[in-house]
């Protein structure tokens, strides 16, 4: 796995004062309220840097999730397949029951939904539900992510992407690497005026009133 820099969205907007006097997560006494979480990362929005370079955290909103080095443009049937593995990974982490995360929608948007016949890239938004059924429920998930992470010797570059890694996590998983892959924030979809998308996963109807501004195309 690869770092990555994190942002804390609206409501409960990590603040630099937060930052300051809040206990770090792997310390016993931390308790999430203590730097203004009430939902820790509930409401996490993600941007990163390249694989192996510095995590940054950026202000910019709509920025992708690359999490991975530029690949080199790839056929219409090879960006096929990534997007079946990228299913599989997406059913699989939904019948994962340690992970404090689901999938609850996915699209695809860009350069995928042309003509083009070689792809840079192919664009995908995910939408996280969390497994909070209560309080007490997530944060035994929560826990049991970083306890995860601890034991695979994880360093965190800040303390942002701590709290926010239940979240990340997923992410990761759902990536697996892959260069062709580009993950954008579910958010900045809602700005996208005449966006081009298809639904590949989740309730067509619902991601529909959500993306008003948009135009919803099926893969043909």
């Amino acid at each position: 796995m690869t770092d990555s820099a994190v942002e804390e969205a609206p409501p409960g907007m990590i603040t630099p004062g937060m930052l300051k006097s809040a206990r770090h997560p792997g310390d016993p006494s931390y308790q999430a309220s203590s730097a203004g979480f009430n939902k820790p990362a509930a409401n996490c929005r993600f941007t990163s840097s390249s694989e192996n370079g510095p995590a940054r955290i950026q202000t910019i909103k709509g920025n992708a999730l690359g999490m991975a080095k530029a690949g080199k443009p790839v056929t219409r049937a090879s960006a096929d397949e990534v997007l079946r593995e990228f299913l599989d990974r997406v059913r699989a982490v939904n019948g994962r029951p340690e992970l404090a995360h689901s999938v609850e929608s996915l699209v695809v948007f860009g350069s995928y939904l042309s003509d083009a016949k070689r792809l840079n890239d192919l664009d995908i938004a995910v939408e996280l539900k969390q497994k909070w059924p209560d309080g007490g429920t997530y944060e035994s998930l929560r826990k049991a992510s970083l306890d995860r992470a601890y034991a695979s010797w994880r360093r965190f570059r800040n303390l942002l992407e701590e709290v926010c890694w239940p979240r990340l996590e997923v992410l990761y998983i759902l990536k697996n690497r892959s260069r062709t892959i580009s993950l954008c924030e579910w958010e900045s979809l809602f700005q996208m005026e005449g966006l081009r998308y298809c639904v590949v996963f989740g309730d067509k109807k619902r991601i529909a009133g959500l993306l008003k501004g948009g135009h919803c195309v099926e893969l043909t």
